[in-house]
C-alpha cells in the first residue's frame, strides 16, 4: 500500500476502502488486503484533494480538505451521486468514521470533533477531545472501535482512544514502533502516521500512514489492552 493514505475503512468480504490525498493524484479506491492488489480506483479532479472516508446508510461519504465539501458515492461503484456542504464549524476536512448507528464523527486538524447526523449530514453537536485537563489538536484520522473513537494525531507517532460522550482521552497508542529505521529513512517529511480501519467481525484493527510500504494488522480479541501492548512493541 504505497499511497497518500488519508482514509481507510474496512469492508468484510476482505477489501479496504481507501481515500489518498494530494492534488492531482487523488482518489479513492479499493484494494485487496491479502495480495495488496488495487482491485478499483476513482481518481478526483486535480483541485480536489482527499480526506477521511467511510460508509453509512449504504452510501460511501468521502471528505475533501479544504474545498469545504464532502461526496456522497455509490458504494460499489464509487460513482459520484452529489457533493454536500462541510456543516457549519467544520473549517477542514479531515478524518470521518461512523458508529454503525446512524452517526458519524467528522475531525478538521483541531481539538474539536463533529458529531453528524448520518441522514442529513447536519451537526448534532461537537465533542472537544482533551487530554490531562488540555485539549488535544491535530486530530486525523478516525475509527470507532468498541465505543471509544480512536484519532490519528497529526506529525505524531500515537493513536488517541478518547470517550465520545466526554470528549476524555482514555489512553495513547504508541506506535512508534511500526517502522524501523531503514523503512523510515525512506520516507518524506509528510508520509506520517495516517489511516485506521477496524474489521468488526473479525475483531481486527489495520493501522499504516502516507506512503507506508506496510498495512499492520492487529487482532483484538475483544481486549484492547492487548492490541495497545501489540502496537507499542511493533509485533
Amino acid at each position: 500500500m504505497t499511497a497518500f493514505t488519508q482514509g481507510l475503512y474496512y469492508e468484510r468480504q476482505g477489501t479496504l476502502v481507501e481515500s489518498t490525498g494530494l492534488y492531482g493524484d487523488s482518489s479513492v479506491r479499493r484494494v485487496d488486503i491479502a495480495s495488496g492488489q488495487v482491485l478499483q480506483k476513482e481518481s478526483l479532479p486535480s483541485f480536489w484533494f482527499g480526506e477521511g472516508i467511510t460508509m453509512a446508510r449504504g452510501v460511501c461519504i468521502q471528505l475533501l480538505w479544504r474545498e469545504g465539501l464532502g461526496l456522497i458515492r455509490d458504494p460499489r461503484s464509487f460513482t459520484l451521486k452529489r457533493t454536500f456542504p462541510l456543516p457549519q464549524g467544520m473549517a477542514e476536512g479531515w478524518g470521518l468514521t461512523h458508529d454503525g448507528a446512524g452517526t458519524l464523527f467528522a475531525s478538521d486538524g483541531t481539538s474539536e470533533v463533529q458529531v453528524l447526523d448520518a441522514a442529513t449530514l447536519q451537526t448534532r453537536r461537537c465533542i472537544g477531545v482533551h487530554a490531562a485537563g488540555k485539549p488535544l489538536g491535530q486530530l486525523n484520522e478516525l475509527q470507532w472501535v468498541h465505543g471509544k473513537i480512536w484519532a490519528n494525531v497529526f506529525r505524531e507517532d500515537r493513536i488517541a482512544v478518547f470517550d465520545p460522550s466526554s470528549g476524555e482521552v482514555e489512553y495513547f497508542v504508541d506506535c512508534s514502533a511500526l517502522l524501523d529505521a531503514t523503512a523510515r529513512a525512506r520516507l518524506g517529511f509528510e508520509d506520517v502516521l495516517n489511516g485506521i480501519a477496524y474489521d468488526v467481525a473479525g475483531d481486527r484493527m489495520f493501522v499504516t500512514g502516507k506512503c507506508w510500504p506496510f498495512l499492520f494488522q492487529k487482532d483484538c480479541r475483544r481486549n484492547v489492552a492487548e492490541v495497545r501492548a501489540a502496537l507499542v512493541h511493533g509485533g
